[in-house]
């Protein structure tokens, strides 16, 4: 992780999606990393993401002109959709809130609340796993760590992905009230006299290999 990133992933899915199965745990690492990266690091993301976005040309984005300020809290995260198609080819739908987020400068805290009209954003990946065992799991991928020490993306590889899906945003939208805490719902940005509240990676990642 990048010494800016303090805040920490918490996870929800819908009903009938494992959050620690194979398929989930791929959509999870290629969404965080692609959210670190967003701080300013291209070269930040979670082992072999690097390799996993070489085809998807959208992903190679410039944050070089971003301040590189340090972000607190916690980032919430639903994953909406996870759909297998013909071909074989996963397609999952995430939901991102940057409500629980904060920036620290120096000894200046502040929240980083949504826009107005802007209270989530979709995301959508679709990934093909080379065969039927890169779906099968050896052990669940939870644990208490931030990130992954290990090539969660190894056997999978990514026709497309879209940081902004605008068509999905509505169902998404639809899910703020019983995802994020009703504190962390004001669209303006508020001064804090502490940093936002970092909550325990959810599922999180084995802490070794």
């Amino acid at each position: 992780m990048p010494s800016n990133v303090k805040y920490n992933y918490v996870w929800s899915a819908a009903p009938g999606i494992d959050l620690r199965s194979a398929a989930a745990a791929v959509a999870r690492a290629f969404t965080e990393s692609m959210r670190i990266t967003l701080q300013g690091d291209l070269n930040a993301g979670y082992p072999g993401y690097d390799r996993a976005i070489a085809r998807l040309a959208n992903m190679h984005f410039s944050p070089a002109d971003l301040p590189v300020l340090q972000v607190d809290g916690t980032y919430y995260m639903h994953l909406l959709r996870l759909e297998l198609s013909a071909d074989g080819v996963r397609h999952a739908v995430i939901c991102s809130w940057r409500n629980g987020l904060g920036y620290t400068e120096g000894n200046t805290y502040s929240s980083s609340s949504a826009l107005p009209g802007l209270w989530v954003e979709a995301s959508t990946i679709d990934m093909r796993p080379k065969s039927a065992d890169s779906t099968i799991d050896s052990a669940p991928l939870i644990g208490p760590a931030r990130a992954p020490v290990t090539d969660i993306f190894a056997g999978w590889t990514f026709p497309s992905a879209d940081l902004v899906s605008a068509s999905d945003e509505q169902a998404c939208q639809a899910l703020t009230d019983t995802t994020i805490p009703p504190e962390y719902r004001a669209t303006t940005t508020r001064k804090l006299d502490h940093p936002m509240p970092t909550l325990p990676p959810t599922p999180g990642w084995p802490a070794s290999s």
